[in-house]
């Protein structure tokens, strides 16, 4: 199996001449995890602006801010709020599903 991509700890940040439409998806998601450090709420993030700066869906934008998200939570090893209610429904779903 290959190894998880950690988008903080092992890709660099694109070169700041490179257009962003030639972005590679690690290097769009290297570039958002930055942004969210800069605004400390991925909510505060226009998923529109960024769909629209690097010529992606938003859903796509979507998928990449998780994944920053999750390295962030790696990196750091501790789980976002987002995260630990997630768990909790799938624990009490989970559950339900026994009785």
């Amino acid at each position: 199996m290959a190894k998880e991509i950690n988008y903080l700890k092992d890709i660099e940040l694109p070169p700041e001449d490179k257009n962003h439409t030639d972005y590679t998806f690690p290097e769009r998601r290297r570039e958002i995890l930055e942004e969210i450090k800069k605004h400390k709420d991925p909510n505060l993030l226009s998923r529109t602006n960024l769909a629209e700066r690097y010529d992606v869906s938003i859903a796509m934008i979507t998928e990449d801010i998780q994944a920053a998200m999750k390295s962030l939570e790696e990196y750091y090893g501790i789980q976002t709020l987002e995260t630990q209610i997630r768990r909790l429904v799938e624990r009490l779903n989970e559950e339900e599903e026994k009785d």
